[in-house]
């Protein structure tokens, strides 16, 4: 793939990798990750993300953004990330991956993997939502279920998290 050449500084590219990693932003998470406006609004300007139209995640309105494509292909190309897909119809899924991600050290999310790339890993397993090394070099899954989940489907990724990884994080949406 080609390199697209636009100039982004290091909060922008702070965000997009984040984006890439989890597929949206929302103003609750500018604390955690230290965005100001200024970053969405500078992003957009470079046509690389856009704002999703309105929704609930767990009763409050939010106002996500998302990569275009052209900032899904210079996440690709520039930072080899595999973006992960947003869902409207699973935002409070996401919401609960995203939250796992900002919990994590920086040296951790660096050594994300999204369920994008795991898939195209492992094409014929049910792979989890992501997976990290973490500093102490284990492999550790990260799966958010939430009631769309079969058990059949639940143990698929049980499964794939007894043979890839050392350790994981299973957390119920639901609960969250």
């Amino acid at each position: 793939m080609n390199e697209i050449y636009i100039s982004v500084s290091k909060k922008e590219e702070d965000m997009l990798k984040f984006l890439g990693r989890v597929g949206f932003f929302i103003t609750d998470f500018t604390d955690k990750l230290g965005f100001s406006k200024h970053i969405v609004y500078s992003l957009i300007k470079k046509d690389l993300i856009y704002k999703e139209k309105s929704m609930f995640i767990y009763t409050k309105l939010q106002m996500p953004y998302c990569l275009t494509n052209k900032g899904k292909a210079l996440v690709k190309s520039r930072y080899l990330i595999n973006p992960y897909r947003f869902r409207m119809s699973q935002a409070e899924h996401d919401f609960v991956l995203a939250n796992v991600y900002l919990s994590l050290n920086e040296e951790d999310r660096e050594r994300w993997i999204t369920e994008t790339s795991l898939g195209i890993k492992y094409p014929e397993e049910n792979v989890t939502d992501a997976m990290y090394i973490s500093s102490t070099n284990e492999s550790v899954a990260v799966e958010v279920f939430t009631n769309n989940y079969s058990e059949g489907a639940k143990e698929l990724k049980r499964l794939f998290i007894d043979r890839h990884c050392d350790k994981s994080i299973v957390i119920d949406a639901n609960k969250f």
